[in-house]
């Protein structure tokens, strides 16, 4: 939107058995630093797994990093959170429901080609970790 504010959104689908679950997403992302540097980012995104006839989970995720660039490769390192809300329905019976909070350290590197950038993540807390690979392009 601005050199400082970005828009975010994950929007997939997949196939399990019977059932065919989205998971919907949406956040901004809000750049800082100091002079002519953005190198801090603050994120706030939140996602919604629908479509499964027995489960139902909401998130809402913060962090905050840091852009550190080396050669041609850009890192971003920080810490954040994760509270999520989770649903389950067995039968006919009271729905079941958990909330919590997963703390975590993020790691994510950047290379940009061509007009897009392609990166590798990861998310480690102690009991799990969750590596994703993106791709992103600018829309202006």
């Amino acid at each position: 939107m601005t050199n400082n504010l970005a828009l975010t959104g994950k929007v997939f689908g997949f196939s399990a058995a019977k059932e065919s679950p989205q998971v919907l997403g949406a956040g901004i992302q809000y750049f800082y630093g100091g002079k002519d540097t953005l190198d801090w980012v603050t994120s706030i995104q939140r996602v919604d797994l629908k479509g499964l006839n027995h489960f139902r989970l909401t998130s809402l995720t913060f962090d905050i990093r840091k852009w550190i660039a080396w050669n041609s490769v850009q890192f971003r390192i920080g810490a954040g959170s994760n509270f999520f809300k989770e649903q389950s329905y067995e039968g006919y019976s009271e729905p079941s429901s958990m909330d919590g909070q997963i703390n975590f350290v993020g790691v994510d590197a950047l290379i940009s080609y061509s007009f897009l950038k392609y990166g590798l993540g990861a998310r480690i807390h102690p009991n799990r970790t969750l590596v994703t690979f993106f791709i992103q392009k600018e829309l202006f």
